[in-house]
Parts: C-alpha cells; sequence; structure tokens
C-alpha cells in the first residue's frame, strides 16, 4: 500500500525510480600513479574544463550557469595552479591538489561575507572533479533502471557525472533550495525533495519512489494511478527555451568576465550590475573615484553595446559591509541601515556614483536604488540624480529606477511608480521578508517559496501599478532562473528576468 512521506520542495518535477542509497566521498584515495605528475594534472584540468563547459551547454540560462563558469576559472586561477604545483614532488598530485583545494577553502569559510563563504563549497567541488579525472573515472554514472538518490550529500560535479536519462529524482539533506547542487538540478530537470536526516533514514531502499519536488513529498510504493500523473506532469511542463522567447533575459553579473560571459551565452543585456563587487579589490577604507568607476561601468556596457544595461548603486550594509559605507554594529543587520538608507547618510559617495554613470551618456543605461521602502527615500535619491543628470539630453540620460524587496516597497508601488522610470523586483529578499524566513537558512527553507500566493501578489500588485503608468518591471535573483517561478512570472507580466549567468 502506498504512503506519502513529507518533505520539502527542493527542485520541480515529478517522477518515479528504485530508491538507492548515493555516499558522496570528497576525498579520492592519494595513490600515486604512473606517469609524469604533472603531465597527469595538465591532462586532468583539461579533462574537468572540458566536462564542465559540455555541462554549461546543457543549461541555457540561471544562477547553474554562474556556478558552473567560476567552476572554470578556478581550473585557470595562476595562484591555485602555483600553489598546487610547489608542493606535487613532496605530497603527489593527487594530495597537492587537496591540499591547495583546502587551503584556499579554508580562508574563504574564516571571512565574515556569506556570499564569499559559500564558495567553498565550490572548491570542494572542484577538488573531487579533479580527483576523478586524475583517476580516469568515467565521466558519467550509468544506470540500468530510473533511480532515485537517497543522499546525506550530493556534489554539483557528481550530479552533473550522473546519466540524467535515469536519475528520476535525489532525496536530499543538508540542503536547501538555494544550494548549489539544487540549483544544478533544477536546470537540468531533476526533481529534488529536501528532508532533515532523521526523515531522510526512514526512506526504505530497493522501493519504487515517486518523487514530486515542486510539492516537496515522496510516495512509496505508488499506485498505477499516481505513477501515470506523472506522465501528465512531463506532458504540462514548460521549458527554459520557450521562456526565453516569451521574456526578454538580461543577465546579474559582478565583474567584466562574467558580462563577457552573459553575452556569449545569448543574454539579451545586462539586468543587474552588482557594482560592489567591481571593487572589492581595493585597499584601504576610500571609495573608488569617479574615474575609476566611469572606467569599470564602460568597460561593462561596452559588452552589450545596443542592449540595455542596469547599474545598481552600491548596496551595502547586512551582509555586505563596504569599507567605504560602513555602519554601526547592529542587533538585527538585515533590518537597518542598509540599501539606500545608508547611501543616504552618504551623499558624497553615491553622488559620485551617479556622476560616473551619467558619464557615459548612454540613454540604454539604467541607474537602480536598492532596498527602497518609502516615497521619502526614493524622492531624495531621485533628487541627487536629478542633479546630477540636469545638463544632459534625454537621448543620453539614464533610466533612473528602484528594487522592490521588501512588502512596504510593493504595497506602495502605485506611490513610487510617479518617481521612477521602471521597477526591479529583487525575488530573494521580497520572499525572505514577506515570509518571514532567512534565505540563508537551510532550516527556513521551507518557508522561503517564492511561488508563495502572498509573494505572487506583491508581485502582481507591482506589475499593475507600473504597467499602468507605462513602465517596466525586471525580476532579479536565483527564484527568476527557476523555470516554474519564470513561467509565474511571466504570466503575472513581469517584462524581464535578470539572472546570473
Amino acid at each position: 500500500m502506498s504512503r506519502v512521506l513529507t518533505g520539502r520542495p527542493g527542485a520541480p518535477g515529478m517522477r518515479v525510480g528504485r530508491s538507492v542509497r548515493h555516499d558522496s566521498s570528497l576525498r579520492a584515495a592519494h595513490v600515486q600513479s604512473a606517469g609524469d605528475s604533472r603531465a597527469r594534472l595538465a591532462s586532468a584540468l583539461q579533462r574537468a574544463d572540458a566536462d564542465l563547459e559540455q555541462l554549461q551547454h546543457r543549461v541555457a540560462f540561471g544562477d547553474e550557469a554562474a556556478i558552473l563558469g567560476f567552476q572554470r576559472e578556478l581550473l585557470r586561477d595562476p595562484e591555485l595552479l602555483t600553489r598546487i604545483d610547489a608542493s606535487i614532488d613532496r605530497l603527489g598530485v593527487e594530495a597537492a591538489v587537496s591540499e591547495a583545494l583546502e587551503h584556499y577553502g579554508a580562508l574563504l569559510l574564516s571571512l565574515d561575507d556569506l556570499i564569499l563563504r559559500e564558495r567553498a563549497a565550490d572548491l570542494r567541488d572542484v577538488e573531487q572533479r579533479l580527483l576523478r579525472a586524475l583517476a580516469g573515472e568515467a565521466a558519467a554514472v550509468k544506470f540500468d533502471e530510473p533511480v532515485v538518490l537517497v543522499a546525506q550529500q550530493l556534489l554539483p560535479s557528481e550530479l552533473a557525472a550522473m546519466d540524467g536519462t535515469m536519475l528520476a529524482g535525489v532525496c536530499l539533506t543538508g540542503a536547501g533550495p538555494s544550494s548549489h547542487v539544487v540549483i544544478l538540478a533544477r536546470a537540468l530537470g531533476v526533481p529534488v525533495v529536501l528532508f532533515d536526516a532523521a526523515a531522510l533514514r526512514e526512506i526504505p531502499l530497493g522501493v519504487r519512489l515517486l518523487v514530486d519536488g515542486l510539492r516537496g513529498s515522496v510516495v512509496v510504493d505508488p499506485n498505477d494511478a499516481q505513477t501515470a500523473a506523472t506522465n501528465e506532469s512531463k506532458a504540462s511542463g514548460v521549458d527554459r527555451t520557450s521562456l526565453q522567447q516569451r521574456v526578454r533575459v538580461t543577465a546579474v553579473v559582478g565583474s567584466v568576465a562574467e558580462a563577457q560571459a552573459a553575452r556569449a551565452r545569448g543574454a539579451a543585456g545586462i539586468g543587474l550590475l552588482r557594482t560592489e563587487f567591481l571593487f572589492v579589490d581595493a585597499r584601504g577604507a576610500a571609495a573608488p573615484s569617479v574615474a575609476e568607476q566611469r572606467a569599470a561601468y564602460r568597460a561593462v556596457a561596452e559588452c552589450f553595446p545596443e542592449q540595455p544595461v542596469t547599474i545598481r548603486l552600491f548596496d551595502a550594509g547586512g551582509d555586505k559591509p563596504l569599507p567605504y559605507l560602513s555602519a554601526e554594529n547592529e542587533t538585527n543587520p538585515a533590518l537597518g541601515m542598509r540599501g539606500v538608507r545608508l547611501l543616504l547618510e552618504h551623499p558624497g559617495i553615491m553622488r559620485d556614483q551617479i556622476t560616473a554613470i551619467a558619464a557615459l551618456a548612454d540613454a540604454r543605461i539604467r541607474v537602480l536604488v536598492p532596498m527602497v521602502t518609502d516615497v521619502g527615500e526614493v524622492v531624495r535619491a531621485r533628487e541627487i540624480f536629478d542633479v546630477v543628470c540636469g545638463g544632459l539630453a534625454d537621448h543620453v540620460r539614464p533610466k533612473f529606477g528602484v528594487m522592490i524587496e521588501v512588502p512596504a516597497a510593493a504595497l506602495m508601488a502605485d506611490v513610487l511608480i510617479e518617481h521612477v522610470d521602471f521597477f526591479s523586483i529583487g525575488a530573494n529578499d521580497l520572499t525572505q521578508f514577506t515570509l518571514a524566513a532567512d534565505r540563508d537558512g537551510a532550516r527556513y527553507a521551507a518557508y522561503g517559496d517564492a511561488l508563495h500566493p502572498a509573494v505572487l501578489k506583491l508581485i502582481e500588485m507591482t506589475v499593475s501599478a507600473a504597467h499602468a503608468h507605462g513602465k517596466l518591471v525586471s525580476v532579479c535573483g536565483e527564484a527568476a532562473g527557476r523555470v516554474d517561478v519564470a513561467a509565474a512570472l511571466i504570466e503575472l507580466g513581469v517584462d524581464e528576468l535578470a539572472v546570473g549567468m
């Protein structure tokens, strides 16, 4: 008799397969193999890069493409390669690879910046990929029948190496909807249901499971009617190609290299330039000069000479401190001095940044103000913008927009729209603030669903307010790159999706 196990939604889809245990190993045996160590390393680097490139062709857009791109950059990083080379003779090539990647992973985990700490997982994944290439393991894991993996840990590299035609789903613990392996599974069309460790141990092995990643449930020994429902689900599904034909898909980038990669992958412009990441290597507490900023923004904009480029003003505060836009320590920084609030505390820095953007003298450019909550902030920011751009003709004046990231802004969208040229909805923040669910806390992942009716209602209100004035609405963030969420956003009338590439 069928029974249902309830978990949390991970990646959408509904498929049936036999349950098998998957044990992830982060380290291959460090056995010295015959052959020249440096030649073997060069061959492994080439093979790993080729595998990543092939995988990139399987995904159309979204944060999963950015993950793969970052890993390819790691394989070429001169500092990493130098460290590996320096210890090959002493440790052997396998141990040298592990030592170097673990060293940099530990450095990332010690940082306060959450985004950089999350990159440590990519280092572990690159380690696994290189060790497998050195061991000469097959690129694809073959299954004789459709299977559902029951795993305490699954790395993106392991998922990518599996035969997707026979991978019916994954039951996983220790991960959230925004973890890299779940993002990649979403892109590859593999359903994922998330469980806590105790619940995962209750899943029987060697039996047929129906995995419903959209609802976050697993049916043990599904009957014929339940199995038939999976076929109906496939028939009614949407794919990325059809979405790209229905809406403008732009890129979220934080560097010139990412902008170039996005152009190569067919992005229709830049929907969000994270300017704070352009200057992370700057030393000292001084803000980048107008000249430095102008050069950086022009280099990014030149990647898309005929398409829109949206440049967000420095989004500091919370988990993204900047030395030149610092705020006092707060009990709850996510709800404190951040975004436009912090910018308005430093009007000189805000004025310089807008000056650098306006100097591009290009009407394709959009200026985006982060984290607004009320009309007063928008009016003050608009005043600074208008003063800076006062002498510019309309055909070279950038557009002025604000981010809708908190419920207050969405509820006031009909008022805010009178002061701006466009809206950009930050889906990740809007979801976490609406549902009181920390976007970075796996424990609250079940609550952080961008398809929650309350979130969709706020987005619908924002779109209606903008369209009533003939103005554009984009949505950016990880959620915008999910096929199921993107389809819902398009139905609500969103004009543009800005996603990682």
